[in-house]
């Protein structure tokens, strides 16, 4: 009988095991606005061969910060594909670098929807166009580091005349092909990281 082998990427990712515990959270932080930004402190020990409780960690703990918005609820990123496989970008100013940026739609999040309806109302809602049908293809993390968020990338198919129509309503929106879209990226013209990563993610479904 022959060995059963492993695939070399199996074994990366298993979101289970972790040699801390966080013994406590606090919101040190909370903004006024609509996203609800805060920025939290937990208290982080290093677990005692995985058997230590939270409540009687031997390990001395050390501070450290993140931030989340809206609760850390789901958000989504929109990537919409006409019938001829064009995808859609939007042009948006953003307070973090002072300049537009092109990305790919995306929401916080709306109170009382799962991801795919919210991916609907959000490009219903951005640039006028109904979607035909929805695909959550993946969840992501923006940064791992210091921001508590998990985002789903969500493939929208549009008609080809509702899409013509947003495009002559308004020149914030572009629709792309995968050669353009990656001459942008090479050009750095697209740096927003949840869309370069959607990207990825669609292609790899495709």
């Amino acid at each position: 009988m022959e060995d059963m082998k492993q695939s070399p990427v199996s074994g990366i990712r298993t979101g289970m095991d972790t040699d801390f515990i966080v013994q406590s959270e606090e919101t040190v932080f909370r903004g006024g606005d609509d996203a609800q930004f805060e920025v939290i402190c937990a208290n982080v020990a290093r677990a005692d061969d995985g058997e230590t409780s939270a409540e009687d960690a031997s390990s001395p703990s050390c501070p450290m910060y993140f931030a989340q918005v809206r609760g850390g609820q789901p958000s989504v990123v929109c990537v919409a594909v006409r019938p001829d496989g064009r995808i859609l970008l939007a042009r948006h100013w953003r307070i973090a670098t002072n300049s537009d940026e092109w990305e790919f739609p995306r929401s916080l999040g709306e109170p009382g929807l799962i991801v795919g309806d919210t991916a609907e109302y959000e490009l219903m809602k951005e640039t006028g166009i109904r979607p035909l049908s929805h695909r959550t293809l993946q969840m992501i993390h923006a940064d791992t580091g210091k921001l508590r968020d998990s985002i789903a990338v969500v493939e929208l198919q549009v008609s080809s005349d509702r899409a013509d129509a947003a495009m002559l309503n308004d020149p914030r929106l572009q629709w792309l092909d995968c050669g353009e879209f990656e001459d942008m990226v090479r050009a750095g013209n697209i740096m927003d990281g949840i869309t370069l990563s959607a990207y990825l993610i669609w292609k790899s479904h495709r």
